[in-house]
């Protein structure tokens, strides 16, 4: 109906849809939520989010983690073994089309999502995951509400173990993640500040031009 297409039009690489896999479901408010996700797209996070996933990692004993910042239409990928997900010999990009994330599933739940055998779910074997089974994650969600993206993790073997003491320590992992991820928001706005302080100084005392 004309209430959903104004929904998804800022969506363009939603229509018209040619994939293998079903189409993925889409928040109502999305414009707002990505929108209010694109703003982490820009910031410098150095190796902090790859490390906590490698800890994530370890804990949940998986082959990967990631962090994964949902924009309009892609992803950015954080994480100490990204290249498990791609081809043998080829370099993971951190970027990655949104239309190709299970996360967008995440999203829309608004909670843990567990897949625990990929290979034997409709919705989500036709994608490209490389030797992926199983998926497990969690909304990474700011202080006013947005779900911007997901903390998730994969493994190459089916897993009917994560029980919801498991899900529990997901949500606490995402919870710090997203901490993490607001302070390097802040640093990233007084770097983007002082430069905005120095230049206005060299123009108005130095009589400069930056």
């Amino acid at each position: 109906d004309s209430a959903r297409l104004e929904e998804v039009a800022h969506l363009k690489w939603m229509d018209p849809w040619q994939e293998m896999w079903p189409r993925p479901p889409i928040l109502s408010d999305d414009k707002i939520r990505s929108d209010s996700a694109d703003l982490f797209f820009d910031i410098t996070y150095g190796d902090t989010l790859d490390r906590m996933c490698a800890v994530a990692t370890k804990t949940f004993q998986c082959q990967v983690t990631i962090c994964n910042i949902i924009g309009t239409d892609k992803s950015l990928h954080s994480g100490s073994d990204l290249d498990k997900l791609i081809p043998k010999g080829e370099k993971a990009p951190r970027l990655f089309p949104r239309k190709e994330a299970i996360c967008n599933w995440t999203l829309k739940k608004g909670g843990v999502l567990v897949i625990p055998d990929i290979d034997a779910d409709p919705t989500y074997n036709k994608m490209p995951i490389m030797g992926q089974l199983f998926y497990a994650g969690a909304p990474l969600t700011t202080v006013d509400g947005h779900h911007i993206g997901t903390l998730c993790i994969f493994d190459s073997k089916p897993r009917f173990d994560f029980d919801s003491s498991k899900k529990r320590k997901l949500e606490a992992f995402t919870a710090a993640m997203m901490r993490q991820i607001e302070i390097s928001r802040l640093q990233h706005q007084n770097r983007v500040l002082l430069k905005e302080k120095n230049r206005l100084h060299n123009q108005l005392i130095l009589g400069k031009e930056v």
